[in-house]
This record gives C-alpha cells, sequence and structure tokens, in this order.
C-alpha cells in the first residue's frame, strides 16, 4: 500500500499581522522547482494594487475581496468561495474587511 503524504494546513497555522503590518503569510508547502507553492495568507483591511506573475487559486475563507481589473470591472468574492486570478493580471485587491484565505500560486511555464 502506498502512503501519500500529505500537508495539513489550517487558517490558525497564519497567524494576525504585528509589527504594523497589514498583511501576514505561511507558506505550508514549496515544490523544489519553485512552480508551485501554497499556503495561508491574512490581511487587516486593505488596498492592494497587484500585478500578478504567478496564476493564484484562492479560497476565502474568513472575510470578502472586492477584485477590480484594469478595466474597472469589480468581482466580489466572500467566505467560502473559490477563485483563480491568472498570470499577467493587474488590479486592485480591495478588502473592507479582514480577510484569511488559502492560496495557491504556480508559476507559469515559459513558451518553448
Amino acid at each position: 500500500m502506498t502512503v501519500i503524504p500529505s500537508i495539513r494546513i489550517a487558517p490558525d497555522d497564519c497567524p494576525a499581522p504585528t509589527d504594523g503590518k497589514l498583511t501576514a503569510a505561511s507558506k505550508a508547502y514549496a515544490d523544489p522547482t519553485g512552480a508551485l507553492s501554497c499556503g495561508i495568507w491574512r490581511s487587516a483591511p486593505n488596498r492592494i494594487e497587484v500585478n500578478y506573475t504567478k496564476d493564484e487559486f484562492c479560497y476565502i475563507v474568513e472575510g470578502e475581496v472586492h477584485l477590480t481589473d484594469a478595466a474597472g470591472k469589480t468581482e466580489i468574492y466572500r467566505a467560502g468561495q473559490g477563485f483563480v486570478v491568472p498570470a499577467g493580471f493587474k488590479g486592485i485587491w480591495d478588502m473592507p474587511v479582514a480577510v484569511v484565505k488559502y492560496y495557491v500560486l504556480h508559476a507559469p511555464r515559459a513558451a518553448a
């Protein structure tokens, strides 16, 4: 019988931001190539300009995210919802309340 190794992660694995910082992250796993990583991320109410170089899957555990693209279109994600932000996305992460999310980051391969 083959045993599948696993890594358990829970929201409590990432402490609240400290020292005046607005965000905190706890990486649970990164593959040896650095192409894939995952963990827990927390933020106090905050607004962040983003420019994604990696694909990101997000699952909101607590709070609410207003994600606005460069054209001004806004999508709202709440606790219990998941979504993907593709590499190349530019826009605004607006969090009117504190947020906790699971994340999976993947670096896309360069075209051959």
